[in-house]
């Protein structure tokens, strides 16, 4: 039954994700989105600073250049977006979706344990065809997908 409600969660997700697939990632100005919002409304470092709730308009400079360079933090971001009147959207976007990555790996893993198999009965004298082993990845993919494995990205 886990493997199930995986699988429709994963559904759900791609279905909540997949507008903003081929959307995202959108980039930012060079001057990072703070300070090009200000620049945008004609609002100044210390009239920011204010509806921040602070006088350093220094504060208000570190939290343009922390953006610009990943080191501002997610709270201080949303202070200054809802200063901004916007909102911080922070959303992970799938470059495929999360059903495929599942498929993907499965397959992966499931091909290393086939051919590892197929190795031993190489060396055994106990060649199997090219064919059966395709069968057998596609078989045992199918059967680890409705199963779930709990150890599918060790």
């Amino acid at each position: 039954m886990d493997a199930i409600r995986r699988r429709l969660r994963r559904q759900q997700l791609d279905g909540q994700l997949a507008p903003f697939r081929g959307v995202l990632p959108l980039n930012a100005p060079m001057s990072g989105w703070i300070k090009s919002i200000r620049m945008a409304l004609g609002m100044s470092l210390k009239d920011l600073a204010a509806r921040v709730g602070t006088s350093a308009q220094s504060s208000i400079h570190q939290f343009e250049r922390g953006e610009v360079d990943g080191t501002i933090t997610v709270k201080k971001l949303r202070l200054v977006a809802d200063a901004l009147n916007c909102d911080v959207s922070i959303v992970f976007v799938p470059r495929i979706s999360l059903e495929q990555m599942v498929q993907d790996q499965t397959k992966k893993k499931v091909t290393g344990r086939v051919n590892r198999a197929s190795h031993t009965m190489v060396m055994e004298n106990q060649r199997v065809g090219y064919r059966v082993v395709e069968d057998l990845i596609l078989d045992a993919t199918q059967e680890s997908l409705e199963n779930g494995d709990s150890r599918l990205w060790e």
